[in-house]
């Protein structure tokens, strides 16, 4: 007898789920490293769909992912044949997806395109490059997180306070000269290290505080501490590696280097502060 299957996608677009039409039991479970490898494959009907990442015909012999234009290997992390637009994609002819599979998807094997906006995403705006412009830029627009102070859900923890990331939105602008291959891909580096930076790696850092057992001061004190300095930190961080890909491209300008002291000063004023700041707040007790 035929079966009514429905497919259910992750947020990349990825085939997560087939649900059953009949009873709306999950018949087929699918999860993907960030290459698009096969992790997991679960259900009765998993093993018989072929398409699955990313929603795509992936042949069962050899496991390939065909697009349209070009084969993709997911256990290789790259396209077996060269980009067809040539350089115009990308200086990597055979990467896939400029090497960040979650900043972008490649709809038909020939052309990048960066993710604007999910929900626990960064957010990259894509300004339309003007010819008459000379370079690019990709500036770090806002960084906006929500911590907040909350009673401990772990027996274990005596004191009986925590903290809780509730939210965290990020920002990136970016624009590029029409048509100049070198600058859009300089700037997405820049992109790259914006969204690795503030957002994921700022992320883990303030998560890691929920593990921590506080009394109720020490919880105030330190969300204080960390709404001050914290998105500033992470930020002057960004802003310092993407000074240096700026001097790897343009060496010889004093003003580069002069902007990458001064986010390097920034950056260490920050981290003391931080640090001092906790310190302090770790001493507080109950009565405090």
């Amino acid at each position: 007898m035929n079966k009514v299957i429905y497919t259910v996608y992750d947020g990349n677009g990825n085939v997560s789920e087939l649900i059953s039409a009949n009873d709306g039991a999950i018949a087929g479970h699918y999860e993907y490293n960030p290459f698009g490898k096969t992790i997991a494959v679960i259900g009765s009907l998993a093993e018989e769909n072929v398409f699955c990442f990313p929603t795509k015909y992936a042949d069962e012999e050899t496991k390939l992912i065909y697009y349209g234009y070009r084969y993709y290997s997911p256990e290789l992390g790259r396209w077996l044949s060269r980009d067809p637009i040539g350089e115009e994609g990308s200086y990597g002819l055979f990467s896939f997806v400029e090497n960040s599979p979650l900043l972008g998807v490649d709809p038909l094997g020939k052309e990048f395109l960066l993710i604007e906006d999910t929900k626990n995403k960064p957010k990259i705006i894509i300004v339309a490059g003007e010819k008459w412009l000379q370079y690019g830029e990709t500036t770090l627009n806002s960084v906006k997180y929500d911590l907040a102070v909350r009673i401990s859900s772990d027996p274990k923890c005596t004191c009986g306070w925590g903290l809780r990331l509730d939210s965290l939105k990020v920002i990136v602008r970016a624009w590029w000269v029409a048509g100049n291959k070198k600058v859009r891909q300089h700037e997405y580096l820049h992109i790259h290290d914006y969204s690795a930076i503030t957002h994921d790696q700022l992320q883990l850092y303030l998560k890691s505080f929920s593990k921590d057992c506080m009394t109720e001061p020490q919880a105030w004190c330190s969300k204080g501490a960390l709404d001050q300095y914290a998105g500033n930190l992470f930020t002057e961080l960004a802003n310092m590696t993407t000074a240096i890909w700026d001097l790897r491209m343009y060496p010889d300008r004093k003003d580069l280097q002069e902007e990458h002291e001064k986010h390097k000063r920034n950056y260490r004023y920050y981290k003391i502060s931080l640090q001092q700041r906790l310190s302090y707040c770790a001493t507080l007790t109950d009565d405090d």
